[in-house]
C-alpha cells in the first residue's frame, strides 16, 4: 500500500562543526532499531453528530496580550534554552520572515536569513545553535548565518518536522545532544508535526491509504532509547452522518499531552465530507475529539459536528497537571479561536483578550517552565493585521 503524505514536504539539511554547547541531561538518541509498537485496547465509537460530551463551562479569560506589532502573525513557536522562539511574518508582502527569541519581556530579532523566505522547520539548542531547514540549510552561530550540510540523508526525503533540538524526515530523527547530531529510525513515514518536550517528544502524522478520503492517522513517541509507534483506537462515522461515497471518516491529530502515571491525551478532530441540503459541492464536517489513554486503554470525548470549527489544533500542559488546547474556527478572517482548559476532569473555555473584540487566530501554543503562551494574529476588518503574543497570567 503506497503511502501518500498529507503534508507538504519542507526541504531539509544541516550539521557541520559548530562550537560545542553544554550537553543537557536528556538521553541522546542512539538507537539503531525501533521499539515494539505500543499495543492498546479500547475503541471510540462516534455518538450522533450533534452529541456534545464536553459541555465546557464558560470562564473569564486569564490571558493577557503581552506583545503585538503589525505583521502577518507569529508562527512555529518552540521552547528552547528557557526561551520562546517564533517566526514573525512582517507586514510588507516583500519582507522576509524573521526568526525571533522572547526572553519573557522583549523580542530579539535574528538578522534576516539568506535565501528564500518561508516558514521552514527549524531546530534550536540555544542562542548560538539554531538550524533552519531551508534549501540549503542555514545555521546561526550567534554572530552570523552560514550554510551547513544536512544531519539526515536527503535521499530519504526532506525534513518534515522540527521542534526544539529535534528534526525528522521520512525515516530518521536527528537530535542535537550538545556536541553532535544523534540519529534514530522512526516507525512512521508521515510525521508532519511534533509535540511534547525535548525529553519526551511525540510525532504526529497521517497518510492516505487508497484515496483522498481514507486518511490513516499515525502516532509515535520517544521512549528515551527508541521511537515507538502508538496504536490509535478504532473510530467510525456517527450513524446519522451522510458522507459522500467512499468517505470513511478520518482522524486529524493536533497535539499530545502526557499527564503522568501512564496517562496521556491526544487532541484533534474527526471529519468527513457530505453534501449540504442546499448545495451541490461537498463540505467538510468536523467534530472535536479528545482521546485519553490510561495504561494502554483508550476512551474518547466527542464534541458536536459542525461547519463552524475545525477541531483541536494544538495542545500543551498547563504546568499544574492539566492541559490547554485550541479549538479552531473555520471563520479565519472574522472569527475567534477558543482556548479550552482541562483541569481535574473538567473542561472550561475562554477567549483571548483583544481590543474591540477583533477577530484573531491562534497558530501555536508553547510552554516555558510553567508559563503558557499563545502565538497568533489579530485581524482588523479594515485591513490591518497584527502579530500577537498572549501569556497566561494564572
Amino acid at each position: 500500500m503506497k503511502r501518500v503524505l498529507i503534508l507538504a514536504l519542507l526541504v531539509a539539511s544541516c550539521s557541520a562543526d559548530p562550537p560545542p554547547v553544554r550537553p543537557t541531561a536528556t538521553p541522546p538518541p542512539s538507537a539503531t532499531a525501533m521499539a515494539d509498537p505500543l499495543e492498546t485496547t479500547g475503541s471510540c465509537p462516534s455518538p450522533p453528530r450533534r452529541a456534545n460530551r464536553f459541555s465546557p463551562r464558560e470562564a473569564t479569560s486569564g490571558w493577557k496580550l503581552v506583545w503585538s506589532a503589525p505583521g502577518g502573525g507569529l508562527n512555529a513557536g518552540t521552547a528552547a534554552d528557557g526561551s520562546l522562539w517564533a517566526m514573525h511574518m512582517p507586514p510588507a508582502e516583500d519582507s522576509q520572515i524573521i526568526l525571533m527569541r522572547w526572553d519573557g519581556q522583549t523580542w530579539t530579532e535574528l538578522p534576516v536569513m539568506p535565501g528564500d523566505s518561508a516558514l521552514w522547520p527549524y531546530s534550536v539548542a540555544d542562542a548560538r545553535h539554531v538550524w533552519v531547514f531551508a534549501q540549503p540549510v542555514q545555521f546561526w552561530n550567534g554572530a552570523a548565518w552560514r550554510q551547513q550540510s544536512p544531519p539526515l540523508d536527503e535521499a530519504n526525503g526532506s525534513m518534515h518536522a522540527a521542534r526544539s533540538r529535534w528534526a525528522i524526515n521520512h525515516t530518521t530523527s536527528a537530535y542535537w545532544n550538545g556536541t553532535a547530531w544523534q540519529l534514530a529510525p522512526v516507525p512512521i513515514e508521515s510525521g508532519g508535526r511534533m509535540s511534547g518536550t525535548d525529553q519526551a517528544p511525540w510525532l504526529l502524522g497521517g497518510f492516505f491509504a487508497r484515496g483522498e478520503n481514507e486518511l490513516v492517522a499515525e502516532l509515535a513517541r520517544w521512549t528515551g532509547t527508541a521511537w515507538q509507534q502508538v496504536r490509535l483506537p478504532a473510530m467510525s462515522l456517527p450513524r446519522d452522518a451522510k458522507p459522500v461515497p467512499s468517505d470513511m471518516g478520518r482522524l486529524l491529530l493536533g497535539g499530545v499531552v502526557p499527564m503522568g502515571d501512564g496517562e496521556f491525551w491526544v487532541l484533534g478532530d474527526y471529519r468527513w465530507d457530505e453534501y449540504p441540503p442546499d448545495g451541490d459541492e461537498p463540505v467538510s464536517q468536523a467534530r472535536p475529539v479528545a482521546l485519553r489513554n490510561t495504561n494502554g486503554r483508550w476512551t474518547c470525548t466527542w464534541g458536536p459536528a459542525s461547519r463552524e470549527n475545525e477541531g483541536f489544533s494544538d495542545a500543551e500542559p498547563d504546568g499544574s497537571g492539566g492541559l490547554w488546547t485550541t479549538l479552531r474556527t473555520q471563520h479565519v478572517f472574522d472569527g475567534q479561536d477558543e482556548m479550552w482548559h482541562l483541569a481535574e476532569g473538567r473542561w472550561t473555555r475562554e477567549f483571548l483578550p483583544v481590543t474591540d473584540g477583533l477577530p484573531y487566530e491562534i497558530n501555536d501554543l508553547a510552554v516555558i517552565g510553567t508559563t503558557v503562551y499563545a502565538l497568533g494574529v489579530i485581524r482588523d476588518p479594515r485591513g490591518t493585521q497584527f502579530s500577537a503574543l498572549w501569556r497566561l497570567n494564572r
